[in-house]
């Protein structure tokens, strides 16, 4: 039955190893992404509210048309992103990002059965119209009256590189127009009112929203399954270790063994910091580090870098405490090792009892002489005289002849 035992506590120790590893990387998960304050923190810190706007004028690549010989303006000129970033401050774009994070965390958690928020930019899409609207009359009317040469070649070009103005077209005209194509619709901005019904997978006008969505309807439940595997990892680690300790031959190396699998959880955790920096590093330098990327995309990978760094350090954090452990526990056999060892070593069965000690004002009681006992002295036989003889002096006296 012996080697029954030390199975079932090998298995254990695996056990306690594997649930360790589990409660590092789940905790140091739950406790970056659990709540939404420190994603938002991330994105400001990588100033991915700044170049949202700029980023999404860049990937808008068709042009507002124009019914009159100019096709439309280009949102990737520098007076549009201008009038864009006026119209869409960073202030604004960073509290529609963090409602949007906040009703889904909600969302998520169970505290709203669906996202709840609503971001509306029509005014700021307004604004942005007319801005860019007012710089376009201002530079179109600057420009000279086109000859009959020079407004034959004006076909399909931006207005705003435009040399010379149509003689059949004025400056306020070709404002409005191009305002009024802003505000109407257009490549930037299709949808001005944001809500979770409008936002889809499957960018399709009968398609499902995303928290409807087969794939991602299941979001809240796997949610709050990963915030509670640590507590569940760590309620496994502490049975498992108890379980090591007691059923272990001898305890005390029972004790030892869980000492062990504290310090190869703690230096794996340690060991896979750097394995997944290093990785992350390479990604980044092989995918990110080129000319092509944006400011948005370098944003989004410095927010990235800041979210690997916040759970790796948090694996660090709990890699220290599992290793202290250890060195406590280690340091404790070590201190209580020669008392277990006289304890170990002294008679079951003989218990030694220590002698009273004399207390003050009691006399001693008296201790009676020892009296040795004496050999008892046996007499020898006296002989009697001859018949008719005179007894010896001091002898017995001779029986009188009676005649």
């Amino acid at each position: 039955m012996m080697w029954l035992r030390k199975s079932f506590v090998h298995l254990l120790a695996s056990l306690l190893l594997l649930s360790l590893l589990v409660l590092g990387v789940s905790t140091a998960i739950a406790q970056n992404f659990s709540k939404p304050t420190k994603v938002e923190g991330w994105l400001a810190d990588s100033n991915i509210y700044g170049h949202f706007v700029k980023d999404v004028i860049l990937q808008s690549d068709q042009s507002i048309g124009s019914s009159q010989q100019m096709s439309g303006i280009s949102l990737s000129d520098t007076a549009v992103q201008q009038a864009a970033q006026s119209a869409f401050p960073t202030s604004l774009i960073k509290k529609s990002i963090n409602d949007v994070l906040d009703a889904n965390y909600a969302w998520l958690q169970g505290k709203t059965a669906t996202p709840e928020f609503k971001v509306d930019l029509t005014a700021a899409k307004q604004s942005f119209a007319q801005q860019v609207g007012t710089y376009v009359t201002n530079y179109f009317s600057s420009l000279p009256v086109c000859t009959a040469a020079q407004a034959a070649q004006l076909t399909n070009i931006d207005p705003l590189s435009a040399p010379c103005r149509p003689s059949n077209v004025t400056a306020q005209q070709e404002g409005q127009m191009v305002q009024q194509q802003l505000t109407e619709g257009g490549s930037f901005l299709t949808k001005s009112v944001l809500t979770p019904a409008t936002l889809n997978p499957d960018q399709k006008a009968d398609s499902q929203p995303y928290y409807q969505n087969q794939k991602l309807q299941h979001l809240p439940k796997i949610y709050r399954t990963a915030v509670a595997i640590p507590w569940i990892a760590l309620a496994v680690a502490v049975v498992t270790a108890l379980g090591v300790i007691f059923i272990y031959p001898v305890r005390r190396r029972g004790v030892r063994k869980v000492g062990y699998g504290l310090v190869i959880a703690g230096v794996l955790l340690l060991a896979s910091k750097f394995v997944v920096d290093a990785v992350f590093n390479h990604v980044k330098k092989s995918t990110f580090n080129n000319s092509s990327v944006g400011e948005l995309q370098k944003s989004l990978t410095n927010f990235l870098g800041r979210a690997e760094h916040g759970v790796t350090q948090t694996e660090v954090y709990l890699a220290v405490v599992f290793i202290v452990l250890a060195v406590i526990i280690f340091v404790t056999l070590i201190v209580t090792r020669d008392k277990g060892t006289k304890t170990a070593d002294a008679p079951v069965n003989e218990p030694v009892a220590d002698a009273p000690a004399p207390t003050d004002n009691v006399a001693p009681a008296a201790t009676k002489p020892v009296v040795k006992p004496t050999a008892p002295t046996v007499s020898k036989p006296k002989t009697a005289g001859p018949i008719g003889g005179r007894p010896k002096p001091g002898g017995p006296k001779r029986p009188r002849l009676i005649q």
